[in-house]
């Protein structure tokens, strides 16, 4: 809920931008906004409801995506088709700017903003511009990835929900019984497979830097090569072929529909009376995950 709430502020807040300049002329707005749900479109649904009837010359044309939508919004983009609102993730800021697609939002929100985003996340959102510092978009919100764990399927076999990340791949072969089509995980493959990947070695390390101070890159260290041994050779043994493809939309359908006991994605997504899910996991090191 937090989140959204913070997404409700950054939106009225984008939209009176809209506002201010197009005054009392009648307007229609484009906006998308992906990886959607049908909670999350009815939220969203309600704070356009709100805006529009407070600002009854201003229609806003809202898309929902289902997925992430950097392909579509490139190509929208080169077409000249792009919508007016957006929401991007921080991978593509850089690009977006450089490329002269989004519009410096500096003064606009100098004027207007009344302080309403934390100073911190204004300046971070404002170092993607590299060569200026100005400011292009506005932070509505943060995540964080979790391993949410099927606590009926953990009852049936007697298993606490781990603690540590040797419980969990002992545990994930447990739970596997591949002739009953159970899987002990199901696996983020596709485009956000090497993001997850990254954040689940990173949480094993403990490692909370990219690189030491000498320079060096810590992605290929010991400690993050043994996690990928042992997570990706759980492929296709304790996890389904299909993985190798699965979006969070196919890792949630799994985890639902009874196939996987454990996925990892962000908080805002599976939910059930009898699921379970870890916040915090000590790291090989005793850092949180």
């Amino acid at each position: 809920m937090k989140k959204w709430l913070s997404i409700l502020l950054s939106l009225m807040l984008t939209l009176s931008f809209f506002s201010v300049s197009l005054a009392e002329e009648q307007a229609t707005v484009t906006f998308w906004l992906d990886d959607m749900t049908d909670a999350r479109m009815e939220m969203v649904q309600e704070i356009i409801s709100t805006f529009e009837a407070s600002h009854p010359n201003i229609k806003i044309e809202f898309t929902g995506l289902p997925e992430d939508s950097t392909d579509k919004l490139m190509l929208a983009f080169e077409a000249g088709t792009a919508p007016d609102i957006l929401n991007i993730t921080s991978k593509n800021i850089a690009t977006y700017i450089e490329n002269g697609y989004v519009t410096d939002l500096t003064d606009l929100y100098a004027e207007k903003g009344n302080n309403a985003i934390l100073e911190s996340a204004i300046a971070s959102a404002s170092a993607y511009d590299r060569e200026n510092n100005r400011l292009y978009y506005l932070p509505s919100g943060c995540n964080f990835f979790c391993l949410w764990a099927r606590s009926d399927w953990f009852a049936e076999k007697g298993l606490s929900i781990p603690s540590t990340w040797d419980e969990f791949f002992t545990d994930v072969e447990a739970l596997t019984d591949k002739e009953a089509g159970r899987y002990g995980i199901a696996l983020r493959g596709g485009k956000g497979a090497a993001t997850n990947l990254e954040m689940l070695m990173y949480s094993y390390s403990g490692i909370t830097n990219y690189f030491t101070e000498d320079g060096v890159c810590t992605v290929n260290d010991p400690k993050h090569v043994e996690f990928v041994d042992r997570y990706l050779s759980l492929y296709n043994v304790c996890s389904g072929e299909g993985d190798i493809n699965y979006g969070w939309t196919q890792l949630a359908g799994a985890f639902q529909t009874g196939v996987a006991a454990i996925i990892q994605h962000t908080p805002a997504q599976p939910r059930k009376r009898h699921w379970g899910r870890r916040r915090s996991w000590p790291s090989q090191t005793g850092r949180p995950y």
